[in-house]
């Protein structure tokens, strides 16, 4: 890859970025999250809830499934969305990772790579 190419793209990286970080998704994401991470107890769950939910999506992609790490992290969930911020939170967290998701997938298309088997 050439520099010039190296340049355009990281210009274009830029924009985007600009512009994920200017869009009301992102500004629900940053807002809620600190409200999240001023409380010590909805702080200590989330990282709880983030660390499961992490380890049953691994699985998942690796065609594993453990029933016992599901129904702890349905319960740590089922906890954090009593606290408004937190519910707030995870949902705004959401809503910006189906707008990266969105990105990464037209990019994808754009230059002819599958990403099929993330989309299962």
């Amino acid at each position: 890859m050439s520099t010039e190419d190296i340049g355009k793209i990281d210009l274009a990286t830029q924009a985007l970025v600009e512009a994920l970080t200017q869009s009301e998704a992102y500004r629900a994401y940053s807002a809620n999250k600190q409200a999240v991470l001023e409380n010590d107890v909805t702080r200590s769950l989330y990282s709880q809830y983030s660390r499961l939910l992490f380890a049953v999506q691994a699985d998942t992609v690796a065609g594993r499934e453990n029933e016992a790490q599901k129904k702890q992290l349905q319960q740590y969930y089922d906890m954090l969305i009593f606290d408004e911020s937190a519910y707030e939170f995870i949902m705004a967290e959401h809503r910006l990772q189906d707008l990266m998701g969105k990105i990464y997938k037209q990019l994808a298309n754009a230059v002819g790579v599958d990403i099929a088997h993330l989309e299962e």
